[in-house]
């Protein structure tokens, strides 16, 4: 038994978080971290990338923005807000969350 190995938090095995809890950080969060949190989801967005984002790399319904790491440019679909439940579904389904 002194061989075996726990389950990393993050894992199939420990997940963080399950799309009930990504529902009620939606729910709970305030306007800034609610927008944070979406484009999280949606856009797959970290912490600098929000912190990138300027008025200038939003067109209507995309946003065009070079990714800090790589400087690659990309364009993303931002989707209404109401999708947002069904995205958080589908993320801990993709990430085996249920």
């Amino acid at each position: 038994m002194k061989n075996e190995k726990k389950p990393r938090l993050g894992s199939k095995a420990t997940p963080l978080y399950n799309s009930d809890n990504l529902q009620l950080l939606l729910e709970q969060a305030d306007t800034q971290m609610k927008a944070m949190l979406m484009l999280a989801l949606n856009c797959g967005f970290g912490p600098k990338d929000n912190h990138d984002l300027t008025w200038d790399t939003i067109d209507g319904e995309r946003v065009t923005l070079p990714r800090s790491k790589t400087g690659v440019c990309q364009t993303y679909l931002l989707r209404p807000e109401r999708d947002y439940l069904t995205i958080c579904s589908d993320v801990a389904s993709l990430l085996c969350l249920n």
